[in-house]
């Protein structure tokens, strides 16, 4: 559900949208994204771009032809998320006046906020701009306990079995690993609303589809004692393994970084270093309800191996 906005003011705004000279902002876009399928525009599907759109829409910012081509106002996306994740930060580069910030807030709904607005240069490019990216995995503490422990809220996180879930996460950071994984890590438990949860910080230059949510699954299920750690040196070599992938709720992409870009132009008096850290969210933590029905019901049941395709199945024996 959207704010209403006064026609008159959106008039005012469409009229300044599409006569003043248009420059180079970078977005910040807080948004949960439970319920949409995913963030990317696709039409007839309700995603996080699909709701930006329709704003931008109202205030003259596009209109039906750049709806089908959003580069025609230099919109771009720092990164894509899963169906499901949580963003906390989201930059995109379009060309627009800053002063819409709060007439786009009053039509977008609540679930999706634009926190802040920077100017940028001409050339600047949301995605290849940036260094890397922060995400973190907030979860129950009862996920790392063995799986004869049954999920509950009462469940307190051990030194030793923290020592044991970081020790699992370190080798992603080795240099012989394919994606460049500078920090992951396993924070202290601490206590929402009488439940235990841990943060786990990955900090890396680029991620694949699932791959935040496949490590951690993993790390769950050897804690889990579903699987062993050799599975681990398994699923770096060629031979293919199914790893579970964990829920999405629980997964927020932090903060892209832009260390590069505001050591050159961050202080030169014209543009803005895009640095976030008085745009901070607290979006809370999830109840533990996804995690726990994964525990109970997908993860008893995953195999590690996959199934043979068609082609490779032994075929019955021919008699002739």
């Amino acid at each position: 559900m959207s704010h209403e906005t006064e026609p008159a003011q959106v008039q005012e705004t469409v009229k300044r949208a599409r006569f003043q000279k248009k420059k180079k902002f970078a977005i910040l876009l807080s948004y949960c994204g439970q319920g949409y399928l995913g963030m990317q525009f696709n039409h007839g599907f309700k995603t996080i771009e699909g709701e930006l759109f329709q704003a931008f829409l109202k205030l003259g910012i596009m209109d039906d032809d750049s709806l089908s081509t959003p580069q025609s106002i230099h919109f771009q996306r720092a990164a894509r998320t899963d169906k499901g994740v949580i963003l906390l930060y989201f930059l995109l580069k379009t060309s627009l006046n800053e002063n819409l910030c709060k007439e786009l807030n009053s039509l977008l709904p609540h679930c999706v906020k634009v926190l802040a607005v920077r100017k940028v240069t001409a050339g600047f490019n949301s995605k290849t701009a940036c260094d890397s990216r922060s995400y973190a995995y907030v979860m129950p503490t009862f996920a790392f306990a063995s799986k004869e422990v049954a999920p509950s809220h009462q469940f307190r996180l051990m030194s030793e079995t923290l020592d044991q879930v970081n020790s699992l996460l370190s080798p992603a950071q080795d240099p012989s690993c394919k994606r460049y994984v500078t920090q992951f890590s396993c924070s202290l438990p601490f206590i929402v609303k009488e439940a235990e949860f841990v943060k786990i910080t990955i900090k890396g230059q680029s991620f694949m589809l699932h791959q935040i949510r496949k490590m951690i699954g993993l790390t769950i299920a050897i804690m889990r004692g579903y699987t062993s750690k050799e599975i681990l040196e398994k699923a770096f070599k060629m031979e293919r393994v199914n790893i579970p992938t964990a829920p999405s709720l629980n997964l927020l992409l932090e903060e892209p970084h832009y260390d590069s870009y505001n050591r050159r132009y961050g202080s030169d008096g014209v543009h803005e270093a895009l640095d976030w850290s008085s745009c901070a969210v607290d979006i809370g933590c999830p109840d533990g309800g996804s995690m726990k029905n994964w525990l109970l019901t997908s993860l008893p049941l995953h195999t590690y191996e996959f199934p043979l395709k068609p082609e490779e199945k032994l075929s019955d024996p021919v008699c002739e």
